[in-house]
């Protein structure tokens, strides 16, 4: 009689310990999980955004130059909410003043118009390329 109470008091001891500690695995691998879908998320909406500044920057010319820049600037409004460095921020604010300044000029040169947005196309590419590797 006494072994069956000693069995009995053993085994709800066991069914509680193992209730109790899938509940707390439950818990911990659903917040490590829901971290993890975050991040991915977080990636992958980062290179979308960057995908498409990249192309818009990379078709840049005297041609359409105001329409690819109101497209960079609504790409960089959402990547800008994305982003916790604001360094990194600063950058691409001062890059897209860069273009937008460099669209109001008046070029006499056309390849030296085309030159220039270049140059600060790729640095502008070369800036989110690095930020994208550190994710």
């Amino acid at each position: 009689m006494l072994s069956l109470a000693l069995f009995g008091t053993v085994a709800r001891s066991a069914l509680i310990g193992a209730i109790v500690t899938k509940a707390i695995d439950t818990l911990v691998i659903s917040k490590i999980n829901n971290k993890m879908e975050t991040k991915r998320w977080l990636r992958t909406t980062k290179l979308e955004l960057f995908s498409k500044i990249s192309e818009d920057l990379l078709s840049l010319d005297n041609t359409n130059i105001n329409e690819n820049i109101r497209s960079i600037k609504q790409n960089t409004a959402k990547i800008v909410l994305l982003l916790e460095n604001k360094n990194l921020i600063r950058k691409i604010d001062e890059h897209i003043l860069a273009l937008h300044k460099l669209s109001n000029k008046k070029f006499v040169n056309e390849e030296k118009f085309d030159n220039q947005i270049k140059i600060i196309a790729m640095d502008f590419i070369m800036l989110l390329n690095k930020n994208i590797q550190r994710i």
